[in-house]
């Protein structure tokens, strides 16, 4: 099991900053940790042998986005040939 503890600085398309932070647990068996943990190779994992899970939370000052500061969201990942692609959904 690997701590998740990220910040993230966004720039919206119309100039709004946003900070994103967001804490959780990426839990991944032994059997595929090796494979997982290459970047050749990760995106080819079985997305159902592993999970990724984060709370994200936003702060800005920017009042177009305001909103964004009362959101709590909870959020799933699944690793991709590029990357890491995030699942992100409003609870609250």
């Amino acid at each position: 099991m690997a701590v998740i503890d990220a910040r993230a600085l966004l720039r919206t398309d119309d100039g709004a900053h946003i900070l994103m932070t967001y804490v959780g647990r990426a839990v991944v068996p032994p059997e595929v940790l090796a494979q997982f943990n290459d970047p050749q190779t990760r995106h080819l994992v079985d997305p159902s042998t592993y999970s990724i899970w984060a709370a994200p939370f936003f702060e800005t000052g920017d009042p177009r986005y305001a909103w964004l500061n009362a959101v709590v969201a909870v959020s799933a990942a699944q690793l991709t040939a590029n990357g890491v692609s995030w699942r992100v959904s409003q609870i609250g």
